[in-house]
C-alpha cells in the first residue's frame, strides 16, 4: 500500500492486489546422481486501481535443476 496521493494523473493513494501461481514438474526417474531437472511455470497478476501505468501480467516458463543430498 502507498500512502501517499499519486502524481498529477492520479490525486488517490495507489492500491495494488499481487497474485501469484507457482508450479513444477519433474520425475525421479530422469535423476542423474541426485540431480532432477525440474519444468516450472510462475504466473503473475497486480491489479493496480491505477491500471494505466500498474496493472500488468507476467507468465514464465523455465527450467531448473534440484540436487537431492541423500
Amino acid at each position: 500500500m502507498f500512502d501517499a496521493p499519486g502524481t498529477i494523473v492520479y490525486r488517490f493513494p495507489r492500491k495494488d492486489h499481487e497474485y501469484q501461481a507457482n508450479l513444477s514438474l519433474w520425475h525421479d526417474k530422469i535423476s542423474w546422481k541426485g540431480f532432477t531437472p525440474q519444468l516450472n511455470f510462475r504466473y503473475l497478476k497486480i491489479d493496480s486501481n491505477m491500471k494505466s501505468f500498474y496493472t500488468r501480467k507476467n507468465t514464465q516458463i523455465f527450467m531448473s535443476v534440484e540436487k537431492d543430498f541423500k
